[in-house]
């Protein structure tokens, strides 16, 4: 299973949003939720993600089940 990082994480989520605002305000405009395009984009195999349709809810599982920690050295 991948592991990404915060930085990928908040990137990502950045640029989903603004192509999310921009298909919202075409008619008929329709885009993937967040959790699917991640586990798409990232071959996460992970069928919770790829259901969830509030992008916040999608976020927080990403970061617990996919996100790696930056452990202190």
């Amino acid at each position: 299973m991948s592991k990404l990082s915060m930085e990928l994480l908040k990137s990502e989520m950045k640029q989903w949003l603004q192509l999310k605002r921009a298909i919202d305000k075409t008619a008929n405009g329709k885009i993937w939720n967040f959790g699917k395009h991640m586990s798409t984009k990232y071959n996460l195999e992970d069928k919770v993600l790829e259901e969830e349709l509030d992008q916040n809810i999608a976020l927080l599982h990403l970061m617990s089940k996919h996100v790696t920690k930056n452990e202190p050295t």
